[in-house]
């Protein structure tokens, strides 16, 4: 008994062969598109969720040394806006006071000193950025699309951070307040 062998393919084999790879490939570049656009999704709010650790952080380290006297810590506004804190810094060992203000200005965020003054702090609104002889001691890079509030209330300060889609709320309980 002998068989007749048939080399290749039925039109019909072709067809289902070809019908199964397109439907993998379709299938495999879909999940690959969704794939890279949650990939980018998470760079982004990683991203931004970076910018607004560094922000956070410095502004903590900052506050924190406000104090202490409650009449020392000041909003400073622009545009009716609060774009900044004015504080007073007791520096206890060689008992030298310093006037810091940290503030946020053109996507940044500023912290200059100087030797504390009473006039610092006048009984009127504070509406300047910068008083003569003071020195910028600190400084961030420029984050386009950054916002920054401030609060101040009896024993904290609340500021709120917003840049991109990602909104961060934080408050500063100031210790050393009388």
């Amino acid at each position: 008994m002998t068989y007749k062998v048939k080399y290749g393919f039925s039109l019909a084999e072709a067809i289902m062969v070809l019908a199964i790879s397109s439907i993998s490939l379709i299938a495999i570049m879909l999940l690959y598109s969704l794939s890279i656009r949650e990939t980018e999704k998470v760079r982004i709010k990683t991203e931004e969720l970076g910018v607004i650790s560094r922000i956070d952080l410095v502004l903590q380290k900052e506050l924190m040394k406000a104090g202490p006297e409650s009449t020392y810590v000041r909003p400073v506004k622009q545009s009716g806006n609060v774009v900044g804190i004015r504080y007073k810094v007791d520096i206890p060992l060689n008992h030298h006071d310093v006037t810091k203000q940290v503030y946020f200005k053109n996507g940044a965020v500023f912290v200059w000193e100087k030797d504390f003054s009473v006039s610092d702090f006048p009984e009127s609104e504070i509406n300047t950025l910068e008083l003569n002889g003071s020195r910028i001691a600190f400084s961030t890079q420029q984050y386009p699309g950054l916002e920054i509030s401030f609060n101040l209330g009896s024993n904290e300060i609340d500021y709120q951070i917003l840049y991109g889609r990602t909104n961060h709320y934080a408050s500063v309980n100031l210790l050393a307040i009388k």
